[in-house]
């Protein structure tokens, strides 16, 4: 039998095998150098090999090291071995005996996956996680031992596995997905580990509340319970985890404690009876899509608050009032895109960015406020919204991009109307800028009153402006304007100032 290897810092590694047939042992030492490595893919498909012995000078087993082994049968993993890859030992359908290293520090993704044949897996006290589908379709398998001092097993990480009936879970266990067992250890009521505080999983009613010293809620825990619409939780709760209440469609009341400090992409996705929430200020991010899809009709942000993921309220169709804190630095992509209810925003001061389509599909969005300086990425961000006033108190018409200029007068002349302040200089130019461009802006002034009630004060609509208004308005049969601009004719005509005709 021979062996195929390459030296990696002066230690061998076994990268595969000719003619592996039946029981092959690997040896310790191979032209005087200790081996240590199994390599990637190194005994594929070797679909003969029954059996194989490791050395224990052995560290490490690569990826795919023994994938589709379909005849191998027994496996002892040496205690010197350390780290196991992904999918070490996949598709070997006919292992049934298995001894893992008391050194291993994780069961990687897919490490056992469709070793259908495995029966029982005692897994030792040194490996802290168990990762995404590691055993899922090992249909044979009714016994899987976890230890204390493991901390994580992954999703998928026992799907599949119809023989399993009874697990114990470590108190040491902090994070496990909804889905990392067998759906038939997920239909028997709530999976709760009061040594970690993490609700797993719960079955659907009308209210529910959390155990008493619940720290997290897992990814997924909640998730699609039609029937579910009122959620308490006790004041220990810290973490909500991805897609925790996601579907949740008659979901309308929860109460979110201030100890929370985060909570996962799409926790509230789908939630439409969900009209209203107070968000905890101990929030700094608010994840992707946290409240896409949601019936929330206001929305206001922590005081801590430091970003807004990407789609975190789109299509959030009923949101009207939105309350941005000062502190906010960044508005992810798409994060409001078809808020399609949403009429006014004012983005707060100390905003730095802003992702491309912000605010896609906002089609009544009427005015944007900009306290401070011009966000990065604001262009992109109001992408298809070209009827956007802009009110910016401390920016000049000239700080903006050309295209957007008219946008910004009209802003100022809407301010103008409520009350706003500008700075004086600020106020100046746009005074200036309108005067500049009088003739360019009388197809906004005919839609909006604000800024025609400007160009009137500051007479500098020209008589053939003036005139084509008088028509314009005629044939719309608004009297009240017609009477306004003949007077300001008259006013031009015998030289006197116009606001002393009103």
């Amino acid at each position: 039998m021979q062996f195929h290897w390459h030296v990696e810092k002066g230690s061998v590694v076994v990268t595969g095998c000719e003619k592996a047939i039946g029981r092959v042992v690997v040896p310790e030492y191979a032209d005087g150098l200790l081996v240590v490595g199994i390599a990637p893919r190194a005994f594929l498909g070797a679909s003969e090999l029954t059996e194989i012995r490791l050395p224990s000078t052995l560290t490490f087993i690569k990826e795919n090291a023994f994938l589709g082994c379909a005849e191998l049968r027994s496996i002892e993993i040496p205690d010197s071995v350390t780290s196991l890859g992904a999918g070490a030992f996949e598709g070997c359908v006919q292992l049934q005996s298995l001894r893992l290293s008391s050194g291993l520090e994780n069961l990687s993704t897919r490490a056992f996956y469709l070793c259908k044949s495995l029966e029982t897996v005692d897994i030792p006290s040194s490996v802290k996680d168990i990762g995404e589908s590691a055993f899922a379709g090992c249909e044979g398998l009714y016994q899987a031992t976890m230890r204390e001092g493991l901390q994580s097993i992954g999703s998928n990480a026992f799907a599949g596995c119809s023989s399993l009936r009874a697990v114990r879970i470590p108190q040491s266990v902090t994070h496990i997905d909804a889905t990392s067992l067998p759906a038939q250890l997920r239909t028997n009521g709530d999976l709760y580990l009061p040594g970690s505080g993490l609700l797993v999983r719960a079955i659907a009613r009308l209210r529910w509340q959390a155990p008493a010293g619940t720290r997290i809620i897992a990814d997924g825990a909640l998730a699609g319970n039609h029937d579910l619409t009122e959620v308490t939780l006790p004041e220990t709760v810290t973490a909500i985890g991805r897609r925790a209440f996601a579907d949740c469609r008659c979901l309308h009341a929860i109460n979110l404690t201030e100890a929370i400090t985060h909570m996962g992409a799409e926790a509230f996705r789908d939630c439409g009876k969900l009209t209203n929430i107070t968000l905890p200020d101990s929030l700094t991010t608010l994840s992707d899509g946290l409240f896409e899809h949601t019936g929330l009709k206001t929305a206001e942000m922590p005081l801590n608050l430091l970003s807004i993921g990407s789609r975190t309220f789109a299509n959030c169709t009923a949101l009207q009032d939105v309350r941005f804190n000062p502190e906010l630095h960044h508005i992810g992509a798409q994060a409001f895109a078809h808020c399609s209810s949403l009429k006014s925003l004012v983005l707060p001061k100390e905003l730095q960015s802003i992702g491309p389509q912000a605010f896609l599909g906002c089609d009544r969005l009427e005015t944007l406020m900009l306290p401070g300086d011009i966000p990065q990425g604001l262009e992109g961000a109001l992408t298809d919204l070209r009827r956007v006033a802009i009110i910016a108190p401390a920016l000049a018409p000239e700080a903006f991009p050309p295209l957007w200029r008219k946008r910004v007068c009209l802003g100022f002349a809407l301010a103008a109307q409520r009350g706003i302040a500008y700075y004086p200089e600020v106020r100046e130019a746009n005074l200036a800028w309108i005067s500049a461009h009088a003739s360019a802006l009388v197809g906004d002034a005919a839609g909006q009153p604000s800024l025609l009630r400007l160009m009137l004060e500051q007479q500098c609509l020209s008589e053939a402006d003036a005139r084509r208004l008088i028509d314009r308005f005629s044939r719309q049969d608004q009297p009240e304007w017609t009477v306004e601009l003949l007077h300001y004719l008259q006013g031009i005509a015998s030289g006197q100032d116009s606001e002393a005709l009103w």
